[in-house]
């Protein structure tokens, strides 16, 4: 299996993170850091600053729930997280390695403090985010297609709203997607 699919999902995605956010969540100490660490944190604070969305306040890619939990509750702003699912491993076919992600983008809401037509701008502007994000995954697919060996999106997305209740108080919506890349 390819050794660096999960590093290369949060490596894409952290193009799209503030440089102020990225450096708070890079946190770990030296003497702790897994082997890559330094290594992956420098090509992403790397990255050009054309992708990144300056409202994004946090970035969360994780399937641990406690993980998630105590992040989102610390969160400010809005709010970029990113699901990994379930993964199909076939070393017979190119893309052998295809996975189901959710690409949320949230933010709080507090319904004693708005209104309907607040709720629906809060709404809208997560929708623009993500809707943005998925357009530029699309528009660097097609960049990226030159050799075959990954398909960052599979179209379509089906987007749901996000239940304040079930997401730790905030609103906003989930896109759902496969995702592939080789083996190599």
């Amino acid at each position: 299996m390819n050794p660096n699919y999960i590093t290369s999902i949060f490596k894409y995605f952290s193009k799209f993170i503030p440089k102020s956010v990225l450096t708070d969540i890079f946190r770990q100490p030296s003497a702790s850091q897994l082997p890559g660490y330094a290594e992956l944190m420098a090509e992403i604070l790397a990255f050009p600053d054309n992708n990144r969305i300056p409202s994004i306040g946090a970035f969360i890619v994780s399937a641990n729930e406690k993980f998630v939990s105590d992040k989102v509750s610390n969160a400010k702003g809005i709010l970029l997280y990113i699901e990994y699912g379930s993964l199909s491993f076939d070393p017979g076919i190119p893309n052998g390695i295809t996975e189901k992600l959710a690409l949320s983008v949230v933010r709080e809401y507090n319904i004693a403090n708005s209104d309907n037509l607040n709720e629906a701008l809060l709404m809208n502007e997560c929708n623009n985010i993500l809707s943005g994000i998925l357009t530029t995954l699309q528009a660097d697919q097609e960049a990226l297609d030159f050799c075959g060996n990954h398909q960052l999106i599979k179209f379509p997305a089906e987007i749901l709203p996000v239940q304040p209740q079930s997401f730790y108080d905030r609103s906003g919506w989930c896109a759902f997607f496969d995702n592939s890349t080789t083996l190599l």
